[in-house]
């Protein structure tokens, strides 16, 4: 870790977009090309790309059929409120469980039992029940996805951590440009239950990618399965989290700024049939326009992290982020929308890549399953609390309006969190290569 002179604002945003004028040349290097040499991780990106295919698939063809089902954004809330709940009730858990499994073992469990319950999506018609249904993925997804990013570090040298997260992150972005589309063809011609087989498929596919994994990363310890043990955890981890400055920011950073851009993604159908006037299609080339910038997203956040410090850039790149918010819902205009977006994916998706490698590197190895699950907690967390204010806000203001408060909150919280104790210590810790 060294600690060098913070850099102008105008020379950051610069090499921002001279980060996107590099990545061709960049993305070719013996370093992309030695991570992919290492066949456990070779194996984990495949089964993550496959499996997001599929998610998107019926993540789409999911979120118009509640609305269209209601024309409802309410409805579509209520949907995403369903799928955190269960990081309510089992995610202070969730994280001292998972220290107990393999990790391996944790995620071919958790993508076959999402296999089994998309497969009865196609039979459900009534609202309540595909909400219990989402409840169901949801908690797999509470133990895979910390798994997973628990798992990443196991798997490469700690050089290539960055790089392996770009990659994770370039895969979602490709997923979200191919995903929506696959989605709206399939439902569109050959009906939801469809999209919802293809999904269950790719779940068995990524569980077979996994098992081919041979790392895996054994439960620390000998820990007993009992009420009080997992509760003295729990507490240990909360200390962790207190103790550590810089994951106490960390934290603070992705609670209060999730509960800004929670807001976005149940109004967002609401958003494009009012204020963009778009259609169906429109609303699938927003996500794949968010994916397009993802895939550059990834390799310019390991850029960045490598010219400026990871401190810096998991910071400015949330300040950009809101100012792409705010714009965004000030212009009723698809195409300078749909630029705005995909902006927005590369902004995002290099956010991730440098707060995910800087988890990976600070957290302590015994910690990483409790953190990486509180972590996702707090995101669905902020995502809960800003459904919950969405669907009141959309009672009293248009849904523009509503956009435009959550991106100037999101502005000040951001702001505001320079006075955090973390900040000082965060902000010029940079890795060497």
């Amino acid at each position: 870790m060294v600690i060098f002179k913070i850099p102008s604002h105008h020379t950051l945003f610069c090499s921002y977009f001279s980060g996107l004028n590099s990545l061709n040349s960049y993305m070719v290097t013996h370093r992309y090309s030695n991570l992919l040499k290492i066949a456990d991780y070779r194996y984990l990106w495949y089964s993550q790309t496959i499996s997001e295919i599929g998610s998107q698939i019926s993540r789409i063809a999911l979120i118009l059929f509640v609305y269209k089902l209601h024309q409802s954004a309410s409805a579509v809330a209520g949907l995403m409120i369903v799928q955190t709940v269960p990081v309510f009730i089992l995610g202070f858990f969730s994280g001292a469980l998972l220290e107990r499994f393999h990790l391996k073992r944790t995620l071919i469990y958790m993508d076959i039992f999402r296999a089994v319950l998309v497969c009865f999506l196609p039979f459900i018609h009534n609202l309540w029940l595909i909400y219990l249904i989402s409840f169901g993925i949801a908690v797999g997804n509470l133990f895979f996805l910390p798994a997973r990013d628990a798992l990443v570090p196991t798997l490469v040298p700690r050089i290539y951590l960055e790089l392996a997260n770009a990659f994770i992150a370039m895969s979602v972005g490709l997923v979200l440009v191919i995903g929506p589309a696959m989605g709206g063809l399939l439902t569109a011609t050959w009906g939801y239950s469809i999209a919802f087989y293809v999904d269950a498929a790719t779940f068995v596919l990524s569980a077979l990618f996994i098992f081919k994994i041979k790392t895996s990363e054994a439960p620390h310890g000998n820990k007993r399965w009992n009420l009080q043990e997992l509760t003295a955890e729990i507490h240990q981890g909360l200390r962790y989290v207190q103790q550590s400055p810089m994951v106490s920011f960390l934290a603070n950073l992705v609670f209060f700024t999730m509960i800004a851009l929670g807001i976005l993604f149940p109004l967002l159908p609401d958003f494009n049939a009012k204020f963009l006037h778009g259609t169906d299609v429109t609303f699938g080339l927003i996500s794949s326009a968010y994916g397009l910038g993802g895939l550059l997203g990834g390799p310019v956040g390991e850029y960045l992290a490598r010219r400026f410090g990871h401190g810096k850039i998991v910071y400015y790149l949330l300040i950009t982020d809101s100012l792409i918010f705010i714009l965004f819902s000030m212009i009723p205009y698809i195409i300078p929308s749909l630029i705005l977006i995909a902006l927005w994916g590369i902004n995002g998706f290099a956010w991730w890549v440098v707060y995910i490698a800087l988890l990976q590197r600070i957290v302590a190895p015994e910690f990483r399953g409790r953190i990486f699950t509180l972590m996702h907690q707090l995101e669905n967390a902020g995502m809960v609390l800003a459904y919950g204010l969405a669907m009141v806000a959309i009672q009293f203001f248009p849904v523009a309006t509503v956009f435009l408060m959550a991106g100037l909150a999101y502005l000040g919280i951001v702001l505001l969190l320079r006075f955090h104790r973390g900040y000082t210590i965060l902000l010029p810790y940079q890795v060497k290569h």
